[in-house]
């Protein structure tokens, strides 16, 4: 398996079709959840955190939806510290992206690492996230909503 991921994921996750990029990051997730022992390490979870940043909002989606996978097993959580002090001030951003289904999705991660993982929050981070409740978007409102419930 690391000799697929390093003959072919390493150099698929930068594709020029966004729909390769998106798919490289939905298989990282589901390798991650499959053979945590193998791939819940820094050295592979990078690429996803790389990806947060995409141009493509499709990318950006499949991305978050695969670290959901991650972090909403409480087991996986705790091996996602350093992940997570690294891209955690992109995902807190990605709370008010301009595509709302990628803030959508960002709320609903933020929620289960919020849950799963303790103190990854910091207080200036959820200041910025709590005035998304107030956005025309009743589904990403109703999420913010949630978010805040459970802080």
């Amino acid at each position: 398996m690391n000799g697929i991921f390093k003959g072919v994921f390493v150099h698929r996750y930068r594709d020029v079709v966004p729909e390769i990029r998106g798919i490289c990051m939905e298989e990282l997730g589901v390798w991650v959840r499959k053979f945590p022992s193998s791939f819940l390490t820094d050295s592979h979870l990078k690429y996803l955190g790389w990806t947060l940043h995409d141009k493509q909002g499709e990318v950006r989606l499949r991305c978050v939806r695969a670290l959901q996978g991650i972090y909403g097993v409480p087991e996986m959580a705790p091996g996602l510290e350093l992940f997570t002090d690294r891209f955690k001030p992109r995902l807190v951003a990605m709370a008010h992206d301009k595509e709302p289904q990628v803030a959508l999705e960002v709320l609903r991660l933020l929620t289960d690492m919020d849950r799963n993982l303790e103190e990854a929050l910091s207080p200036e981070d959820c200041q910025s996230i709590f005035p998304v409740v107030f956005v025309s978007s009743r589904a990403l409102a109703s999420a913010a909503g949630s978010f805040l419930c459970q802080r």
